[in-house]
């Protein structure tokens, strides 16, 4: 079979114009003919790809179950592919088990209509394959205590609607569209969620903490939420079993917990992460496990064996970078998450009232429409800025409210 995404005559075309692009020259492209798209927006869909095990990769190890890149071209009796990437060589193709059915699956996976937004996931990831010194009293404890995840291949979170998602995130974090698209930007066209270290740095109270938990939850992305204060040594990285205090690495806890191979990893203020050596550095861990190399082979000193964590996302919050060292800043993407400001007064005020009346276990029906003078009297004390005053605001407001609604 033969396959070609794109005839050489037009690869050669869009190479020439995708040139003049980035030379800044674009008065030679047709681009006074090219049809008008109205109401444009980014869409994820499915598109040709190879999968199976992979031997020779310049980056992944051997025998590791892969799925490449978008395939550009391919002739099975040549026994030759290139993807976007690179060139793969193909082993012996497997037999069809029915003709008509490999048929159908060649003809239809380009014809999926664009409303087919969620991409089909990889199939799983084996994280743990073994424990070491697993015949030592320790070890064969720690056998038990892994032994439904040894070995396991554990899946990966498929790819949501990226449109909802964003819809979702910009009407909660309306002053925030430009951290939302770049975030979002990363995942388009990927079959799971991985998202490269990231930290959201922005002032207290900005709602970084909210986003990050809300931005998982849109993804459907199995998270743990870690506050960095009291984070003072490389517990984080994992503790020797042989101590009564020996535990698994945090990124091993929580693909235990979550038993997916691709958890994403909130680390709260990570400028509040201690700097002392006396029992190892959190920040040396950190930039271990950020590092698609290290990550893929983590000794876990708990298991005493080497782990597959590279599937493992971290996002992190900061209200400032000085205490963070660069080694680390340079292998995360840093995203300024800004202030709401006074525009949003309405739309925020009206959410924390709603949200309060729940917490004290009332109908949420109960927080009637805020009046224009209780609107004036919050934007006299809150221009802007930090949620958590206008937190604390609306809460005296309530207050306020209920005291009125007892004399009545």
């Amino acid at each position: 079979m033969k396959f070609a995404y794109l005839s050489a005559e037009d690869a050669q075309r869009l190479s020439a114009d995708l040139r003049s692009v980035e030379a800044g020259i674009t008065h030679i492209l047709s681009l006074h003919t090219a049809p008008i798209l109205e109401a444009h927006q980014m869409y994820s869909r499915r598109t040709a790809c190879l999968s199976g095990y992979v031997f020779g990769h310049p980056s992944l190890g051997d025998s590791r179950e892969i799925m490449t890149s978008q395939l550009m071209y391919m002739d099975t009796e040549v026994g030759i592919a290139r993807t976007i990437n690179r060139w793969y060589r193909l082993a012996a193709e497997p037999e069809p088990k029915d003709s008509s059915s490999a048929g159908l699956a060649e003809a239809t996976w380009e014809k999926k209509e664009p409303s087919e937004l969620e991409t089909r996931p990889t199939d799983g990831v084996v994280v743990i394959s073994g424990i070491g010194n697993d015949t030592t009293a320790d070890g064969k404890r720690v056998e038990k205590e892994f032994a439904k995840f040894k070995l396991r291949p554990l899946p990966l979170p498929g790819m949501p609607d990226l449109t909802t998602v964003r819809a979702q995130l910009i009407a909660e974090f309306p002053y925030a569209v430009a951290v939302v698209d770049n975030v979002l930007e990363g995942l388009v066209g990927r079959p799971n969620v991985h998202l490269k270290p990231t930290v959201l740095l922005g002032a207290p109270g900005s709602g970084k903490t909210r986003f990050a938990r809300r931005l998982t939850e849109e993804l459907r992305a199995p998270c743990e939420l870690i506050s960095c204060g009291g984070l003072s040594d490389s517990a984080i990285g994992g503790t020797a079993r042989r101590w009564s205090s020996g535990e698994p690495s945090l990124p091993v806890m929580a693909v235990r917990e979550h038993e997916c191979a691709g958890p994403v990893v909130i680390l709260d203020e990570i400028e509040k992460i201690g700097a002392g050596r006396n029992n190892g550095n959190v920040h040396d861990v950190l930039i271990g496990l950020f590092e698609p190399e290290t990550s893929r082979r983590w000794h876990d000193p708990y298991l005493e064996a080497h782990c597959d964590l590279s599937r493992v996302s971290w996002l992190m919050t900061a209200n400032s970078l000085e205490p963070v060292p660069a080694a680390l800043r340079d292998r995360c993407r840093i995203l300024p998450f800004p202030n709401p400001g006074a525009d949003q007064l309405p739309l925020f005020a009206t959410r924390i009232l709603q949200r309060l009346y729940i917490e004290t276990g009332h109908d949420p029906r109960w927080a009637t429409p805020l009046e224009g003078f209780e609107l004036d009297a919050l934007a006299s004390f809150w221009t802007g800025g930090s949620i958590r005053k206008l937190e604390r605001l609306v809460e005296v407001l309530r207050e306020a409210r209920e005291r009125a609604r007892r004399r009545q």
